[in-house]
């Protein structure tokens, strides 16, 4: 029951997350030694002015300054006020490229935008995204390279995912995982993990037959929740106890499989949800 109300969550947050699937498109070329990061923006929606980061960086590191930044418009948004934003169609932000800027040319974009109200449908924000893109042109033109994991043809951006996977590997290559921790930590608890001092558990200083009798105990406990108690008859029945049973042998066998199959099912549960950490508590 547990699994199926968790596996139908899942697939309503993967659902929904597909459902409102940014509009917004970047695009980026060189033309005439200047560089041009663009965005199509379609119709009722807008880009806010103060959640658009754009950062260009030449193969060599240096940070290009844009000469020409996109007009913003006054808007009064219900849940920041009066703010700026770049509406519809289109809005771009122009580089000028000397000689002394080194190819390829890499530009990570930040941003968030929403819909406004129409006539046939309510306003939506849609969740802040990060994009890079990699641009390497010769003297007469150029094209977006795409970064690893997707493939795009000649003019067109390479899109990360929502949480920077493209960028973090590189940023993060020169670091080695420590330690690791997931869920809610008070302070106590969060410098005690930075400063990798073990705190004991509460049955840290018992052995494991008695964690392993605590979990047999608890797992025995857990037949007598409203939920489970009305099932014990049905699985009594499928592994062919009373009436139906036809050998000791039989019964013993077929509650063996059935046992078997609720171990692995929530145990492989159990090692993804711990595999994947925190990742897990977000979905």
């Amino acid at each position: 029951m547990r699994t199926v109300i968790l596996i139908g969550v899942m697939f309503g947050a993967l659902t929904v997350s597909a459902a409102f699937e940014s509009p917004f498109k970047w695009q980026a070329a060189v033309k005439d030694h200047t560089l041009a990061v663009r965005v199509l923006i379609p119709a009722h929606h807008y880009l806010y002015e103060a959640t658009v980061k754009i950062v260009v960086r030449d193969a060599a590191g240096q940070v290009l300054t844009p000469e020409q930044v996109p007009a913003t418009l006054a808007h009064h948004d219900d849940d920041y006020g009066d703010t700026a934003i770049y509406p519809a169609p289109a809005a771009a932000w122009l580089y000028p490229l000397s000689a002394a800027v080194k190819r390829p040319l890499r530009v990570t974009i930040a941003f968030q935008g929403c819909r406004g109200a129409t006539d046939h449908q309510p306003a939506l924000c849609f969740m802040p995204q990060n994009l890079s893109l990699s641009v390497d042109a010769d003297s007469s033109g150029g094209a977006a390279v795409p970064t690893p994991g997707k493939k795009t043809a000649a003019g067109t951006i390479s899109e990360t995912a929502h949480d920077d996977r493209a960028v973090l590997p590189e940023a993060l290559s020169g670091f080695t995982v420590v330690r690791s921790a997931g869920g809610i930590m008070n302070a106590a608890t969060f410098l005690r993990f930075i400063s990798g001092e073990e705190e004991e558990s509460l049955l840290g200083h018992h052995g494991w037959l008695v964690m392993v009798l605590l979990i047999l105990l608890g797992g025995a406990g857990l037949n007598l929740t409203p939920c489970v108690l009305p099932m014990i008859p049905i699985n009594l029945a499928i592994i062919g106890a009373g009436r139906a049973a036809v050998s000791r042998r039989s019964g013993l066998v077929r509650g063996g499989v059935y046992g078997l199959g609720m171990a692995l099912a929530y145990g492989g549960l159990g090692l993804v949800t711990l595999l994947t950490g925190a990742q897990f508590g977000t979905l």
